[in-house]
């Protein structure tokens, strides 16, 4: 078995591979779509299902961490666009942290349920499962060929997701090999972002054609 970055599909043969693709997708979208609504309580068994989910996944020990890694930064912005003004008192610090808290809890399930999706289920298995619920829809309607391939849009944003994560991943250690990686310095991650976002957003631009070409290519005649 390999367990690669976040994201990235996993080959192996676990009860949650083998279950429909369809199944998966519509279940991770109204569990991440629940976690901003659900209480407390609710995230508490919400954790408890990820966290099993996981271990019958084999989310690896390396996925994992790339998990925590990004949370992080994620969970570093909030924080510092919440708290760009300090509040004037505990009364209003105390109920803002405990929000943050508690939607820095949602955004990590939300993730980690992205995470057991894409790892468990192939781009190909997903583009698949919605162009059969497509055609299923599109066959009853008397004016589908007027209607768009919603399903090979749809598919093609979900599989260039985890390739924003493997740019970001080369261009990353590119820097460091070369020596940018050396200066933790405010200045030196300025010059990281200034640099390497610009060469991210064309290299995704590059990506996104190559991308829609493959899943064109594999498309059944």
């Amino acid at each position: 078995m390999k367990s690669g970055h976040l994201f990235s599909y996993n080959t192996a043969e676990t009860p949650i591979h083998r279950l429909p693709a369809l199944l998966k997708l519509a279940c991770v979208t109204a569990l991440t779509a629940g976690v901003f609504f659900f209480p407390a309580a609710a995230l508490a068994g919400a954790t408890v299902f990820l966290a099993v989910s996981a271990v019958i996944a084999m989310i690896g020990l390396d996925r994992a961490a790339a998990l925590a890694k990004t949370f992080a930064g994620y969970s570093l912005f909030i924080v510092l666009v919440r708290f760009l003004k300090i509040p004037e008192s505990t009364e209003t610090l105390v109920p803002e942290l405990r929000d943050t808290l508690l939607y820095l809890w949602r955004l990590f399930l939300a993730l980690g349920f992205g995470t057991i999706l894409y790892a468990t289920t192939s781009a190909l298995e997903l583009r698949n499962a919605l162009e059969d619920l497509q055609n299923s829809i599109y066959s009853r309607l008397k004016c589908s060929a007027f209607l768009p391939d919603i399903a090979f849009s749809l598919s093609l944003t979900i599989a260039f997701i985890p390739r924003i994560f493997d740019l970001w991943q080369e261009i990353n250690l590119a820097w460091n090999a070369r020596g940018g990686g050396r200066s933790r310095s405010p200045a030196a991650v300025y010059r990281r972002i200034a640099s390497l976002v610009p060469l991210l957003l064309i290299r995704l631009l590059d990506a996104a054609a190559r991308t829609e070409r493959a899943i064109r290519n594999r498309k059944p005649l």
